[in-house]
């Protein structure tokens, strides 16, 4: 068989080219029949090259290179010519290698390939084991809890608050303080209906069962009970308190919460929560004497009542105080006699916020109404005549997602005006300052553009040139004398999309509140009336920034007005149901 003789030498200035050359030799060894050991590593110092055999001498000093086998020198050169790499910063070339714009799905994963040769990918054991924990300084402190996904996980993990059993709030039991003045009042029963009669007897029995009730021989104080049936058929007895106790109790002057303060709290956020509290009043427990005081008579007999009961007049302003007291400090909650409500930004801070008050009321002893706890997103109200299967197959276009105003960040930047009117005869322009909310109206003799460009000269003198103009498409805005007037100051123009009034939503919100405001101030000439109303405006503070338009304009405060607060015991006016006199005072 006819040999090969030449095979060139290896450049030792390509080392990366040594994988390719090994391999050539072994060809070259095989095509040749050279398979002892010996004879291969006299091929290999033979062919190399002068300079890539005086490595080898290098590489196995101090012995010879006949000292050594033919693999243990290729192996020498290969960890000499093509040096091992770093695993990790070949794992970091591979991981931010991204496909090419115009690079084919094919080369692409041909590089990754290429790059993954040295990477040592593979079923390995981690990088980085709890070996290293300690000298990295990493300390495990242990899972405490798991935050959960939804109202349901954190409704199961707080099981005992919505158990049947009825609630005893933790502390001193509440006393119901009475003039002595007034003597006792003891009153018989009342006839109930003879259908009502088990029923009602099977409630006074669930309520002595459950230490709400127990029964008496004696008592100073006895109450008739007044039976209220609910919606599924249930009995809640009642006391007539108002013919009895209630005339003797003290007032209880706890404030309760004015119903414009939760709503101003409420509208700070987008998803919602109400918690009901389980029989609300009869978790709270009261002393000897306040039980007596709330004996009611029934045609079982006296029963004494060892919590308190609906119908009492301090009732409201004891639980209230109770309530307030347990939750305090915490942002977005607002109770409500026996309701919880809670507000927040994200269903992700809602469920944090749920989980403290969860926590308070657990540690107080407090149980709530599971079927009557919701949490709300959005409620759609359905006409009871909507026809399932016709709401099924209706054609719903999509409806067209309107671009919100940027953010205002400086005073009196971007204003928007509208006219409206007439009220009264009078035809009136409004300008807000989208940043302050600073109102300005004024009354004009017309909706033309000379009235218009009068009223923004004056504001102007006021309050400087601002950047925008945001107006519908009226006449006097899109006339040439008054785009000219813009022009002219430098001002940004922008008119609302036609048929599309919410685009200049501020304004239009702004003229709604204005009018309702104009119609309950009734005394005075017009003039009068816009400056109370302006002065109002200017002075209120902004819940959610609890600053007033005039200190985010002009970074100080206005002086109110003076405000007339109620106190007790004064006379007022309040609507009367009677047709012949329709208010009372």
């Amino acid at each position: 068989m006819k040999t090969i003789t030449h095979f060139e030498e290896f450049d030792t200035l390509n080392p990366a080219g040594w994988e390719e050359y090994s391999e050539r030799l072994v060809f070259f060894l095989e095509a040749n029949s050279i398979r002892e050991g010996p004879r291969r590593l006299a091929v290999l110092c033979s062919v190399c090259g002068p300079k890539t055999y005086s490595i080898i001498k290098s590489l196995t000093s101090p012995d010879p290179p006949s000292s050594k086998t033919f693999d243990e020198v290729m192996k020498l050169l290969r960890n000499h010519f093509m040096p091992r790499p770093s695993e990790v910063y070949q794992r970091f070339l591979y991981h931010r290698r991204l496909q090419q714009p115009g690079e084919g799905v094919a080369a692409y994963v041909a590089e990754l390939r290429h790059l993954a040769q040295h990477c040592n990918f593979g079923p390995r054991r981690s990088l980085l084991g709890r070996n290293w924990f300690k000298p990295l300084g990493i300390r495990l402190v242990g899972v405490h809890s798991v935050a959960p996904t939804s109202v349901q996980d954190l409704i199961d993990e707080y099981a005992e608050l919505f158990s049947d059993t009825l609630g005893t709030m933790k502390g001193p039991p509440v006393v119901l303080h009475t003039d002595e003045s007034i003597p006792p009042i003891q009153m018989n029963a009342r006839r109930v209906p003879f259908a009502l009669k088990d029923r009602i007897s099977e409630e006074l029995d669930r309520l002595v069962e459950q230490g709400i009730l127990e029964p008496v021989q004696h008592t100073t104080w006895t109450t008739p009970i007044v039976p209220v049936i609910k919606n599924d058929g249930s009995i809640i007895i009642c006391g007539d308190y108002k013919c009895t106790v209630n005339k003797a109790l003290r007032k209880d002057l706890y404030q309760i919460p004015a119903v414009n303060d939760i709503l101003a709290t409420l509208k700070k956020g987008r998803i919602f929560a109400k918690l009901d509290l389980a029989q609300a009043y009869q978790q709270l427990e009261v002393d000897e004497a306040s039980a007596e005081l709330q004996t009611i008579i029934t045609h079982k007999g006296a029963f004494k009542a060892k919590r308190l009961q609906f119908g009492i007049a301090s009732a409201p302003g004891i639980f209230q105080r109770f309530m307030d007291s347990l939750l305090s400090n915490l942002e977005g909650v607002v109770p409500y006699f026996d309701d919880v409500l809670i507000v927040a930004e994200s269903q992700h801070e809602l469920l944090e916020v749920l989980r403290r008050v969860f926590d308070r009321l657990r540690d107080a002893g407090i149980r709530l109404n599971r079927e009557k706890c919701e949490s709300i997103r959005l409620k759609r109200r359905w006409k009871p005549s909507t026809r399932p299967h016709g709401q099924e197959t209706r054609h719903e276009p999509g409806k067209n997602v309107m671009d919100a105003w940027p953010e205002a960040t400086e005073p009196w930047t971007r204003i928007h005006a509208d006219f409206f009117g007439p009220i009264g005869g009078k035809i009136f322009l409004l300008v807000v300052d989208a940043f302050s909310k600073w109102l300005e109206v004024r009354i004009v003799p017309s909706t033309s553009s000379v009235a218009a460009i009068e009223v923004f000269r004056e504001l102007f003198a006021t309050h400087g040139l601002p950047d925008c103009l945001v107006t519908d498409n009226g006449t006097a805005f899109k006339s040439a004398e008054f785009l000219a007037f813009m022009q002219s100051n430098g001002i940004k123009h922008v008119t609302t999309a036609p048929f599309h009034p919410s685009s200049n939503g501020l304004a239009e919100r702004a003229v709604q509140s204005t009018k309702e405001a104009l119609k309950r101030i009734t005394s005075g000439s017009w003039s009068a009336r816009l400056a109370r109303l302006l002065l109002s405006q200017h002075s209120t503070p902004d819940p959610r920034s609890n600053l007033s338009p005039a200190e985010l304009l002009m970074k100080r405060k206005v002086t109110p007005p003076p405000h007339r607060e109620f106190k007790v015991d004064d006379h007022v006016f309040v609507r009367s149901y009677n047709q012949q006199k329709r208010r009372r005072s």
